[in-house]
């Protein structure tokens, strides 16, 4: 035996008789009773004998709240898991559960896994590798693994078949991927969207330049400006600004100034053909 404080963890794999009696299991009962630190317990490579098996699940059901439990080639039968099953059920502490290269966990006994993932809301991660269990019966743990919030490993020996591990592939990514409390998600989601956006307001204000601020001209100047014809002097006055520094605002105010000379060109024609009519009239 060997007990990890690390871990808080008693483990029985390094037993070289391969054998846990009954006086092993009552002696281990009786130095956790009560408790809480050694939580985990691995009774890897080994085979229980008669009651020994009944110890085991007393002190499932007991004080102590088991969280980790390893039977890995524990050589468990369908018989055998039922008792453990209901134990595991009572106390509903257990959060990993290992129960693989126990070839003697047929399909016989999905109806006691579908139970502990639909009684046990602690679960995280269950592990079936190596059980002789089959594609039929799969089903309904496939449905209680649908229903429970908090698993999120679930390994299946690949007698059950491609569809089934496929099946339970996607509620596992689904799970992952789905978030807990869809609130949370959002107040999230809007948080960091909040960041995200005085992020990038703070690097724009470091990364601008400041252009001078405009001076705004006289209102009684900006009308004389337009009227009949466009002033020519206001139009060279706005090219002078220093505040046009916009290429687009430069090139609108060179489009006014060449507007402005067209008109004023239209203007001296219109005056010119108006005089040569009242020439050939005699009215000049």
């Amino acid at each position: 035996m060997l007990i990890d404080h690390e871990h808080r963890a008693i483990d029985f794999s390094d037993n070289t008789t391969g054998k846990l009696s009954v006086h092993i299991l009552k002696r281990l009962r009786d130095a956790i009773d009560c408790n809480d630190f050694y939580c985990n317990l691995v009774f890897d490579n080994n085979v229980f004998t008669d009651d020994a098996l009944g110890i085991l699940a007393a002190i499932l059901k007991g004080c102590n709240p088991i969280e980790r439990l390893s039977l890995r080639s524990c050589n468990l039968t369908d018989l055998e898991l039922v008792h453990l099953a209901q134990a595991i059920c009572t106390r509903k502490s257990i959060c990993h559960l290992d129960l693989s290269k126990n070839p003697g966990i047929t399909s016989s006994s999905c109806a006691e896994i579908t139970r502990i993932i639909q009684n046990v809301p602690s679960l995280e991660s269950l592990l079936l590798i190596g059980t002789g269990l089959q594609e039929k019966g799969c089903s309904y743990i496939l449905q209680a693994l649908e229903r429970n919030p908090t698993i999120r490993v679930l390994e299946l020996p690949f007698t059950v078949g491609y569809r089934v591990l496929d099946k339970a592939r996607l509620i596992i990514e689904k799970k992952t991927n789905k978030p807990e409390k869809a609130g949370d998600t959002l107040e999230g989601s809007k948080a960091s969207h909040v960041d995200d956006n005085r992020m990038q307001h703070s690097q724009l204000l470091k990364s601008s330049v400041c252009l001078p601020s405009l001076e705004y001209l006289p209102l009684t100047r900006m009308s004389k400006g337009f009227g009949n014809k466009c002033n020519n002097s206001y139009v060279e006055d706005l090219l002078e600004l220093p505040q046009w520094a916009d290429p687009s605002i430069m090139n609108a105010a060179v489009y006014l100034k060449v507007l402005d000379k067209r008109c004023e060109m239209l203007d001296e024609h219109i005056k010119d053909r108006h005089r040569r009519m009242l020439a050939r009239r005699g009215q000049l």
